[in-house]
């Protein structure tokens, strides 16, 4: 999905602002010292930062240096951070990795990235871990007929121009 997103990027002119959503380890307790705690946390950290590492290696790599890439690490639970990161930094749109649902649990209570879809203000491509970037030349809209619909698509034709690509609705 990263190396897809990038691709998009470049052909939009678009800057790329990776997330990561870690979930905070507890409070100190009498059970577990502060000490502990900062250790987890701080591990958890230095994970991320050597995966954004990696990430923006790949973005030289691939893309050279026409996108830039910027990288926020934030605590709190995937789906709220993502959409709260959104909102904040104004993001046009939200490119999600799936996998399709890799557990029981995720068949009955779905994935994050179907929980920000459901949520986000604005559109979420959600791109299989096995696909290619092709340039995008028509994009299906499949939507319903309300209010909220039509505020989507205002903003998928705007990303649709941006790549000179054309958008069919379906109900």
């Amino acid at each position: 999905a990263y190396l897809y997103g990038l691709r998009l990027a470049e052909d939009m002119g678009a800057k790329i602002t990776l997330l990561h959503a870690y979930q905070d380890t507890p409070a100190e307790t009498e059970y577990m010292p502060r000490t502990l705690v900062e250790t987890i946390r701080n591990e958890k950290i230095d994970f991320a930062n050597e995966r954004f590492d990696t990430y923006l290696e790949e973005a030289e790599n691939e893309a050279g240096s026409n996108v830039e890439v910027e990288v926020i690490l934030e605590a709190g639970r995937a789906v709220n951070q993502i959409c709260e990161v959104c909102e904040r930094i104004e993001a046009d749109l939200i490119l999600m990795g799936t996998r399709g649902a890799a557990s029981p649990f995720e068949q009955i209570l779905g994935s994050i990235t179907h929980h920000v879809i459901q949520r986000a203000d604005v559109p979420v491509l959600a791109i299989p871990a096995e696909a290619t970037y092709e340039p995008l030349r028509v994009m299906m809209y499949a939507m319903g007929i309300e209010q909220a619909d039509f505020n989507v698509l205002v903003r998928l034709k705007e990303i649709a121009d941006l790549l000179g690509a054309k958008v069919i609705c379906t109900h």
